[in-house]
């Protein structure tokens, strides 16, 4: 049975490896694009889980992220809820963040949330960054319109709000 699970986790971590394709946020251009982002200014974004549940949390200004790819070649994306940014530290330790809730301080931590579900922030020094790359997790998480939704939906909100 240990056998069966272990192959089964090994299946989904390879799927879901060869169904990313990874982007590069050159570090300066990090900085310049989250130069203005101000954690003081949160937006409220309401998102839809894979089991169809409704829930709110608070988001940065950011609308769109700019990374190039394996050949340096631009490429632009709107700003979803699977959005991922994984910052590779000079000491290869690797942290991954969501990039809806990612913040770049005047005192150069980039700081943001690592999980949703257990709702944990980290904050890493910029001076100490190797690189950061950027990718679509695939999750099924959507934002919403909370008009849109039905009564049922809004009534899920309230024990996940923050």
């Amino acid at each position: 049975m240990k056998k069966l699970i272990g192959l089964i986790i090994i299946v989904i971590i390879i799927i879901n490896c060869t169904n990313c394709t990874t982007y590069y946020i050159p570090i300066e251009s990090f900085k310049e694009q989250f130069k203005d982002n101000d954690p003081a200014k949160l937006n409220v974004a309401y998102v839809r889980d894979p089991l169809g549940l409704v829930s709110s949390y608070l988001t940065n200004s950011i609308d769109s992220i700019e990374c190039v790819d394996k050949n340096n070649n631009p490429k632009k994306f709107k700003k979803k809820p699977s959005h991922e940014m994984r910052i590779t530290q000079n000491n290869n330790k690797k942290t991954i963040l969501y990039l809806d809730q990612v913040f770049f301080r005047e005192d150069s931590l980039i700081c943001g949330n690592t999980s949703y579900f257990l709702n944990t922030n980290e904050c890493l020094n910029i001076n100490n960054v190797k690189k950061i790359e950027f990718q679509d997790g695939h999750k099924k998480f959507k934002y919403i319109n909370p008009k849109d939704s039905d009564k049922t939906d809004l009534l899920l909100l309230l024990p996940f709000t923050k």
